[in-house]
């Protein structure tokens, strides 16, 4: 199976709590020789769409095989890949029962459950993609997986104009009606969810660098080829945001025109911007920097003795990342995005 990535897939989250867990499977085989070294990995997509894919579990190839085990309470949607091969990865539902995978040199092939299967069908046929999506939705609507598909469309401006004027148009009215009782009580849910995300996140957080604490000073490579560190750049600022992001991470390059705005709109009040970047490509760095016009300082984590790991330093696990420290060099907030963070910035240089 050729997987064709649509942007709507993306779409598939959490939305059903507190049913009971059942287990699952996941069997893979590699069909060409590989090294037995080579680690699978098995992302799960964040519940907010900017949060990316979060790695959940690895596992070694053994013989060409591999198996992950868990348990879930509805289906989701995750990604499975082989780091170094060609395809590298694959999207998945994954539902209670056994999901069988195999990796070939070309491509994935997958079955596993019902929804799974017309999955499948689904992201093959690229024709009619509108007509595919409302199929998908109208043999699926009582899932609350497949809701939560259409409750997240509409929240993503970007996607909307993409996709979503060839497919709501395209329901049932009982089906829009159906999503529009839904669509409050789900969004209650979800910010209750989020919250207790942040909370945990928080807990599980060095004390050293929890919000509400004093910033940790660093030093690293500017952009320019200077040292700088972090004390020195806060200087005179009432603000500094540090941005964690890398060339090649597709997330945090979507994220960018945002940051870029809030530069635009707030240098001048008292913010600072900071990016550290992740890449270990100087080259492909310099060149994200000069393509997005990325005018604010930029620092890189390369291994080099002149810098320090400012990731482990500050417990960054994903990207993008961001962090704001106010004028007294407190940590006033963390891993804010999109509107979230352009309000957030706002309130503070009032």
């Amino acid at each position: 199976m050729s997987i064709k990535i649509l942007p709507v897939l993306l779409l598939l989250s959490l939305s059903l709590f507190g049913q009971e867990k059942k287990p699952y499977i996941i069997r893979g085989t590699v069909s060409d020789p590989i090294n037995e070294d080579v680690t699978v990995y098995l992302e799960q997509m964040g519940l907010a769409i900017t949060e990316g894919w979060p790695r959940i579990d690895s596992v070694k190839i053994k013989n060409g095989k591999f198996v992950f085990k868990g348990k879930i309470d509805h289906p989701d949607l995750y990604r499975l890949g082989i780091k170094g091969t060609n395809p590298k990865g694959t999207i998945l539902i994954i539902e209670p029962g056994t999901i069988k995978v195999n990796f070939s040199r070309t491509n994935i092939d997958v079955s596993g459950g019902p929804i799974q299967e017309d999955f499948v069908k689904y992201v093959e046929s690229s024709d009619h993609f509108g007509d595919n999506v409302v199929y998908f939705i109208n043999k699926y609507i009582e899932q609350p997986v497949i809701r939560t598909f259409v409750f997240r469309f509409l929240k993503i401006p970007n996607l909307q104009h993409e996709c979503m004027d060839t497919i709501y148009p395209k329901l049932s009215q009982e089906i829009k009606e159906k999503l529009e009782r839904e669509k409050l009580e789900w969004d209650k849910r979800l910010k209750k969810v989020q919250e207790k995300q942040k909370l945990e996140e928080e807990k599980n957080t060095p004390e050293a660098v929890r919000t509400g604490k004093p910033y940790t000073d660093f030093k690293a490579e500017s952009s320019d080829g200077s040292t700088l560190r972090l004390s020195e750049i806060r200087k005179g600022k009432r603000l500094v945001l540090l941005d964690f992001w890398a060339s090649w991470c597709n997330p945090c390059m979507k994220e960018m025109p945002n940051i870029i705005q809030i530069y635009k709109d707030y240098k001048d009040k008292g913010l600072e911007v900071v990016g550290i970047s992740l890449d270990l490509n100087k080259e492909a760095w310099t060149k994200a920097i000069e393509k997005n016009q990325m005018k604010w300082i930029q620092l890189i984590t390369t291994k080099e003795p002149v810098n320090e790991d400012i990731s482990e330093l500050y417990h960054v696990k994903a990207i993008p990342y961001t962090i704001l420290i106010d004028s007294s060099g407190t940590i006033v907030a963390r891993k804010l995005r999109g509107e979230e963070l352009r309000e957030t910035v706002e309130k503070l240089l009032k």
